[in-house]
């Protein structure tokens, strides 16, 4: 698919940085999430799935401060009728070290098969883009490896879809939240660790003629390396 193929090469642009020496540090991890997924309006009626969805996450802390960041992640699922991917580019500034802003985009695809529903009756493809932006922090527990994590954003989306007249202007609202343990490991190459999370994330995307609504409790387990 495309949209996976625009995330990989993304991603491989950014390991190409890292290892080119631009970034000071970069944390590689792999999600899991157990998705709930309901649409309100576009199909005229209330439709809903529940499945799996699995994705990469990276991040990559430029400078020798720190303070910029550049991630990606993705997401891709099967839930019942409808096949779901997400992806998402995000550029930080840390304004503190706890607490950072961002400029987020967001790219969201879904085959939808309602050929049971007689008013339908056919696969309906919708795609979702958008820019927007939000705000982010991370902090310690003291002076254990537990850290919390929490972010929000505020996203205006142009959605496509193959429902007659209902495509147009919306807006998605998403926040995530959690708590992750990391542990150092030896590599001979710099402080590096190995982390682990778990957390919470929400969405809903509204407009004229939809309103869907996601939310997925998710783990994931990762390698963080300082250069």
């Amino acid at each position: 698919m495309k949209q996976i193929g625009a995330l990989l090469a993304a991603a491989a642009m950014l390991v190409s940085w890292a290892q080119d020496g631009t970034a000071a540090s970069s944390s590689f991890g792999f999600r899991a999430a157990v998705a709930s997924w309901r649409e309100s309006d576009l199909y005229g009626g209330s439709e809903s799935e529940n499945g799996t969805m699995f994705g990469p996450t990276f991040l990559f802390r430029l400078g020798d401060d720190e303070n910029v960041a550049v991630g990606v992640d993705g997401l891709y699922g099967q839930m019942g009728a409808l096949d779901r991917a997400d992806a998402e580019v995000m550029l930080f500034y840390y304004v503190a070290p706890l607490f950072g802003v961002f400029a987020d985009f967001r790219y969201m695809w879904g085959d939808y098969d309602a050929s049971a529903d007689p008013d339908i009756g056919e696969k309906v493809t919708t795609t979702v883009a958008g820019f927007g932006g939000g705000v982010t922090v991370d902090a310690p527990l003291g002076d254990s490896p537990l850290f919390v994590f929490a972010n929000t954003r505020f996203v205006p989306v142009r959605v496509s879809t193959d429902v007659e007249d209902a495509s147009g202007a919306g807006f998605l609202w998403a926040y995530e939240a959690g708590l992750a343990y990391a542990a150092e490991v030896a590599t001979g190459a710099g402080d590096s660790c190995i982390y682990a999370a778990g957390g919470y994330r929400y969405h809903q995307m509204k407009g004229s003629d939809f309103d869907e609504t996601m939310s997925m409790p998710f783990v994931e387990a990762g390698f963080k390396q300082e250069f």
